[in-house]
């Protein structure tokens, strides 16, 4: 009986250690299909006499490529494309539509539902990710950074069996900022068998992007079709509402006899440098002195003199008529328009920025108006009035209206862009990338209406005027921004190496912004929007 027991012991192990030699490189009893595979009981994945280990050998403590559970003949480097063997627990951590995040462990039994929750553990235990194709689309913002470098994604499973089937690819649908989002890598990724598609931007001005890579080493892209939304229309330039703040008017001089000399006091618009003031009216003449002149308006635009005091002894006599009224002030400048976009916007780490067009420029103040010039003394004032005596003094002039402010630049549409690269190394193999319409570029606002002049005010009896401040300029209009560009693939830095596939944008290009004054051609008009396979951007 015990020889028995014995030789029945031998046959026993010995028809174990066929099974595992018959068994593949793969390990005893191999599968993708079976999320138990690997020796016989079924736990773990082994191929030993207890099932407990990892390995395809007798001793149960090997593994695949350091992983354990697959057998000793996987390539661990191999993608699921290339070798059924890395379709394992020991590889990568698994992703379904119908799985779930809560009561799921990241197996193919168990998958998580979702593929951020699934990067997380993917990350803590340096696998990848697989996530099958079957049963729908996984929705929301995919991220890899510093924090999970190295983890890679691979689509086009199975649900049922975690078969690889090729030319499959897992749905991913994500916001316009990026259905997924690269950045900081240095170890990199690969992200093989995806269709990726961003949603159409709704954000005032905003792009659509389906990948985004910013500041990332080694990022390979595999037999992936990534598809951009439409941009939105870009914001019109603010227009500041109104006229701008009239001119001030001028302040009355004084009859003679006055104990205060001082003639009509200066007027000031507050607008802002170079301000905008009325001239004084001349100091009136005390005793035998001469009668003051009235000063200049400013800011100094060759109008705005101040008027001459009486001075008997000027050829041709004195009066107010020929000398001694202030002189008008000269109106300002209209500010120029703004120039239009013709910008397709830039490339950053984070992803694309459109660009404005210029702002119009605020329009100049008016010169305020010349004081008027001041009348001589009487030879006596009285009992009652000052003594020595004083003349009538000037009136004052007015100030300018202030200059209207310039009309702020229309911002440009978003951008449809199917992959940003921004200082990174990309690798693209047999890959579609799609575009459609950007957006319209913003209008530019409405230059404001400069403020309108003042009067001057009347000199003392016998003295003279001064003059009115003139018009402020009108502020100029807005630039429009530049239609949003339809570009496959945009980049910054190195070009992305990309063999095999196709790119596809929009046919129509996107309507520039018109300006401030309705113009749709011209300088201050936005471009029409980008339409091209590739684009570098500086």
């Amino acid at each position: 009986m015990r020889l028995g027991a014995r030789f029945a012991l031998s046959i026993l192990i010995t028809a174990g250690v066929a099974t595992l030699a018959c068994g593949s490189k793969r390990g005893g009893g191999y599968s993708p299909n079976n999320p138990n595979f690997g020796g016989g009981s079924g736990n773990g994945g082994s191929g030993n006499a207890s099932g407990n280990g990892g390995s395809g050998n007798a001793s149960g403590s090997g593994g695949l490529s350091n992983f354990g559970g697959g057998g000793p003949g996987c390539d661990a480097t191999k993608a699921p494309s290339e070798d059924a063997c890395v379709i394992h627990e020991s590889f990568a951590v698994f992703v379904s539509p119908k799985g779930d995040d809560i009561d799921g462990n990241g197996t193919r039994a168990k998958p998580y539902k979702s593929i951020d929750q699934a990067i997380g553990v993917a990350a803590n235990e340096k696998k990848r990710v697989y996530a099958c194709a079957t049963s729908g689309s996984f929705d929301g913002q995919l991220t890899l950074d510093s924090f999970t470098d190295g983890v890679s994604l691979y689509g086009g499973f199975d649900c049922d069996t975690w078969d690889y089937q090729s030319g499959t690819k897992t749905q991913l649908l994500g916001p316009s900022n990026g259905v997924i989002e690269i950045q900081d890598l240095v170890i990199g990724t690969s992200i093989e068998d995806f269709d990726v598609t961003a949603a159409n931007a709704t954000s005032p001005g905003a792009g659509s992007m389906g990948i985004v890579v910013g500041s990332s080493k080694n990022v390979k892209l595999r037999r992936l079709k990534v598809t951009a939304g439409t941009g939105a229309t870009g914001v019109a330039g603010y227009t500041t509402p109104g006229v701008a703040d009239s001119g001030k008017n001028g302040n009355p001089g004084k009859n003679q006899c006055n104990a205060d000399p001082k003639g009509g006091a200066q007027t000031v618009s507050g607008c802002g440098f170079p301000e905008s003031t009325g001239g004084w009216g001349g100091v009136a003449g005390v005793g035998t002195g001469t009668a003051g002149s009235g000063t200049d308006g400013e800011p100094n635009l060759g109008g705005g003199l101040g008027g001459v005091g009486e001075d008997p002894t000027l050829p041709g006599g004195w009066s107010c008529g020929t000398v001694g009224a202030g002189k008008p002030g000269k109106a300002g400048a209209d500010g120029p328009n703004g120039e239009g976009s013709k910008s397709p916007g830039k490339v950053t780490a984070s992803g694309w920025i459109s660009s404005a067009g210029g702002f119009g420029t605020n329009g100049g103040n008016g010169q305020g108006g010349g004081g008027g010039g001041a009348a001589k003394a009487p030879s006596s004032c009285g009992t009652t009035g000052p003594n020595p005596p004083t003349g009538a003094s000037g009136g004052g002039g007015g100030s300018g209206g202030c200059g209207g402010i310039g009309g702020e630049g229309g911002k440009g549409g978003g951008a449809s862009i199917a992959l940003v690269v921004f200082e990174s190394g990309v690798t693209i193999t047999d890959s579609d990338f799609v575009s459609v319409n950007g957006g319209k570029g913003g209008a530019g606002g409405v230059g404001q209406l400069g403020g309108s002049g003042s009067s001057g005010a009347p000199g003392g009896a016998g003295a003279c005027a001064g003059a009115g401040g003139a018009k402020g300029g009108n502020g100029g209009h807005g630039g429009g921004g530049a239609g949003g560009p339809s570009i496959g693939i945009a980049w910054k830095g190195t070009k992305p190496a990309r063999t095999g596939g196709n790119i596809k944008v929009a046919t129509i290009a996107a309507t520039g912004g018109a300006d401030g004054a309705g113009q749709t051609s011209g300088a201050g008009a936005g471009a029409l929007g980008l339409l091209v396979s590739e684009q570098e951007f500086q």
